[in-house]
């Protein structure tokens, strides 16, 4: 585990492929909320501040800016996973979804799910056009 300032601890959490970083506050290691930090792109990471006294445990994901138009690919396998099972492992904790650009893209996808549970959603994302193939969207028939 890494100490990134007294404030907060960071650690790498490795889950079949994917990177997710995990921000714990000092004052909140037994806390009951937790946020999903879904990048853009770009795949920048939280600001988090040297002297953050938040309760809320960050979890975001570490992606690598790949192909020609990484704004366009689709959500990182094993991610709805990873949630699932965070989720079951933590029951009594109340989680948050963040997405920016591409990250608010899978966060729609990840909001819409009625299997996950999530006490708030935000989006901040001029690019939310889905590119999930799974999804059918309806069509205007006549």
């Amino acid at each position: 585990m890494d100490h990134a300032s007294e404030a907060y601890f960071v650690e790498n959490v490795r889950w079949h492929g994917l990177i997710i970083e995990k921000y714990t506050p000092v004052c909140a290691a037994d806390s009951s909320e937790a946020m999903l930090y879904l990048p853009s792109a770009s795949c920048e990471r939280p600001s988090v501040p040297s002297h953050w006294r938040g309760r809320v445990i960050v979890y975001a994901l570490r992606c690598e800016n790949t192909g020609a138009k990484p704004w366009r690919n689709d959500i990182p396998p094993k991610l709805r996973e990873w949630v699932v099972e965070a989720q079951l492992e933590n029951p009594r904790i109340q989680w948050s979804l963040y997405g920016g650009s591409r990250g608010g893209a899978w966060a729609a996808i990840l909001g819409a799910d009625a299997s996950l549970a999530w006490s708030r959603v935000l989006l901040v994302a001029p690019y939310v056009a889905v590119s999930y193939t799974h999804l059918t969207l309806p069509t205007n028939r006549e």
